[in-house]
């Protein structure tokens, strides 16, 4: 402890000796541990962290997107996984409750909701069926807007609320921490499925698909199964699809699919922020270089006495 002490006061006092040079070099240290430790932060919490739901290894995404109708024969014909899917950016008045507003929302599939395994915080998620034409007036509130606009009222379950002037029941607020499919969501409707409008059962809005491997079922089955159900898919359309429709969809781990148009660009942004601690490292280095050439007589007087290089 004595020796360690004793190393601590002369590098202090070597520091106080050279403050510009211990300032450069604090600096340049410090900006390059600061940009790899943030653009590793964020690696980290998009790549490596598991996604926040229930065993999320089981999660499958599929890379086409299809039409309600789509959807819909989807979810009857495949049987190695269960299937949901969801349109955002929609946006819907909330009005009955003092001044109007504007909420953005997200229609979901009956089942993704459970399919996610995200359980809501007062009341339920949609059964299955509940996205069928008729039979669809709920709703299921964010954690947000339940305490802005609702004050938090735990009765709200059952009451119903008009959203673009359709009374609809709500049955279920979820988590503060669930954000699905983004944070601007702030409600979740069902779908409306009606094949009896064909425009928007077939040309309405194509949604990307999710799906939860059944017990059993191995992703290579599910990927499979997908591309059978591609290949004769077109023919329940009211019209003739083009060949590329979905030609090369897949089945992939969703964590996958979710950030695989930022995966290439975060790892070469967290290549790029170690090359710069590379150059900073080299850059300190460089100084104390410099520097210990204009201590080469102190050097030598240490040397004379026996001193040894640590």
């Amino acid at each position: 402890m004595n020796g360690l002490l004793q190393d601590l006061r002369y590098a202090l006092r070597q520091l106080l000796s050279s403050p510009g040079f211990a300032i450069v070099a604090v600096i340049t240290l410090a900006l390059g541990i600061g940009a790899n430790t943030t653009i590793f932060s964020l690696v980290s919490g998009i790549l490596l962290q598991p996604l926040p739901y229930a065993r999320p290894s089981e999660l499958v995404s599929v890379t086409g997107s299809y039409p309600r109708g789509g959807f819909v024969a989807m979810r009857e014909q495949v049987h190695t996984m269960d299937v949901g899917t969801y349109a955002e950016g929609h946006d819907f008045n909330l009005t009955g409750l003092g001044e109007p507003v504007r909420l953005t929302g997200t229609m979901v599939s009956a089942e993704l909701l459970s399919i996610l395994g995200v359980r809501p915080e007062l009341g339920r998620t949609f059964y299955p069926g509940e996205d069928a034409a008729g039979q669809d007036n709920y709703v299921v509130l964010s954690h947000v807007v339940w305490q802005q606009r609702f004050g938090s009222d735990k009765t709200i379950i059952g009451h119903s609320v008009q959203l673009e002037g359709v009374g609809r029941q709500v049955v279920g607020v979820m988590p503060a921490e669930f954000h699905f499919p983004s944070p601007k969501t702030q409600i979740w409707i069902p779908l409306h499925n009606d094949p009896r409008n064909q425009v928007d059962y077939w040309a309405g809005d194509y949604m990307p698909v999710i799906g939860r491997l059944r017990p059993g079922a191995t992703i290579q089955q599910a990927r499979a199964e997908i591309r059978m159900f591609q290949s004769h898919v077109g023919a329940l359309f009211p019209w003739q699809m083009p060949a590329s429709w979905n030609a090369d969809v897949n089945a992939i781990p969703l964590q996958n699919g979710m950030v695989a148009d930022v995966r290439t660009r975060l790892l070469l942004l967290l290549g790029a922020v170690v090359l710069v601690l590379m150059i900073a490292c080299a850059n300190v280095a460089n100084l104390m270089l410099s520097r210990a050439a204009t201590r080469e007589k102190e050097s030598g007087i240490r040397s004379a006495l026996v001193a040894g290089r640590l």
